[in-house]
């Protein structure tokens, strides 16, 4: 009885630490920010059809059809640690994105000066853009 408890005790142990923990935060239409780390946030369709805009989204702002977003590439550091796999933010690659919630098409990356004449293109300059701390993401 007690070896069954160990065996159930250490599968369920096993299984709990193979979970995803995530956070999400609907915006637009049919979109979410998802939150898997600190690294880890992007904005993705909530069906899984559509473009999406990869991590890591540090800005972010919509209105009823389009999704803007700052967004820092991620890179492994290598240089100090040869085998490491884990992503950290490259400060010195911004990207700006615009995604059409309707179309579910992305456009970008662009840069500072080529994201602002395209939100002027489009008459979307007026969308308060928030850095993502501002939403309720946390990781449970």
């Amino acid at each position: 009885m007690k070896r069954r408890f160990l065996i159930l005790l250490f599968t369920l142990f096993l299984v709990s630490g193979c979970s995803t923990y995530s956070s999400t935060y609907g915006v637009g239409k049919n979109y979410e920010v998802v939150k898997k780390r600190d690294t880890i946030i992007e904005v993705r369709p909530i069906d899984g059809q559509g473009d999406m805009i990869p991590a890591k989204v540090v800005e972010l702002g919509w209105d009823e059809r389009y999704i803007v977003a700052t967004q820092i590439d991620l890179k492994r550091n290598t240089e100090q640690h040869p085998d490491n796999l884990f992503e950290e933010p490259d400060f010195t690659s911004i990207n700006y994105w615009i995604l059409d919630s309707t179309k579910r098409r992305k456009y970008g990356p662009f840069t500072l000066e080529q994201f602002e004449a395209e939100r002027r293109k489009r008459s979307i300059q007026n969308i308060e853009i928030k850095h993502i701390s501002n939403f309720p993401l946390r990781i449970n």
